[in-house]
């Protein structure tokens, strides 16, 4: 297994060996999902008040609402993480980053667009 600080050898790369990094880097989906509901929160909270999202009503609490969006989260996760992978594989490809540098944009590039897909369920119209 290659290590954080070891640059990418483009030549040599696996890409079950790079999503394996990845995945070992990022850990479990509870581990993911955790900071982009912590971050976007306040975020969320204004929107629900704003908007309930659909089929939960305008009585569910935003205790309610907060699960939902989890589930959301963890419904996504994975085919985010695939998106995210490729789009940074191919953004990456052939410049002189190390594998931690590597994991990081993957790491961001999940985190924004699992946000957007939250912002997007929440917006959805009844």
């Amino acid at each position: 297994m290659v290590k954080d600080n070891e640059k990418v050898n483009w030549s040599e790369f696996d890409i079950d060996m790079a999503r394996a990094f990845v995945k070992k880097k990022l850990g479990s989906s509870s581990q993911i999902e955790k900071p982009v509901l912590v971050r976007w929160s306040a975020i969320i909270e204004k929107m629900l008040k704003a908007k309930p999202m659909p089929g939960m009503g305008d009585k569910a609490s935003p205790e309610v609402q907060k699960k939902a969006i989890a589930k959301v989260v963890a419904a996504r996760l994975d085919p985010t993480l695939k998106e995210s992978f490729l789009s940074t594989t191919k953004g990456l490809a052939r410049k002189d980053v190390t594998w931690g540098q590597f994991a990081e944009h993957v790491n961001k590039d999940v985190f924004h667009r699992l946000a957007r897909d939250v912002a997007v369920e929440v917006l959805k119209t009844k």
